[in-house]
């Protein structure tokens, strides 16, 4: 019985939260689908790597998505922890690869905070 409210209330919160949020997670995955074709292309490979290419959607997800600044801390936590136990296997490009994305979400979610005491600054006085 607890387990058949726990699916229902998962289930409810899922299909609230794709109600609320569909076009913004359309957007975000076109978005996706175009920079993933255009850094298959000639010349536009150099402006949109993979990993520029993943910077790009977070930035909309997070701008589309109101994602709060802990989800981009936590998310960078879980990846520090992936690269150590990467790097602990010699695998160092990849380790290296995945310590730019922390890096990257690291000052996402630094700029997020500090936008938001900037609005908390403006809005007080």
């Amino acid at each position: 019985m607890k387990i058949d409210l726990f699916v229902k209330t998962i289930e409810f919160k899922f299909k609230t939260y794709i109600f609320t949020h569909g076009s913004s997670l359309l957007f975000i995955f076109v978005t996706g689908l175009l920079l993933y074709f255009l850094s298959g292309l000639p010349y536009f490979n150099i402006l949109f790597s993979s990993g520029v290419s993943l910077m790009i959607i977070w930035i909309i997800a997070v701008i589309f998505l109101k994602l709060s600044a802990n989800v981009s801390f936590l998310i960078s936590l879980i990846l520090i922890i992936i690269a150590l136990a990467i790097s602990i296997f010699r695998n160092d490009a990849m380790a290296e690869q995945i310590g730019n994305m922390v890096y990257f979400l690291l000052l996402t979610g630094f700029l997020q905070t500090f936008f938001i005491y900037i609005k908390e600054q403006k809005h007080d006085q």
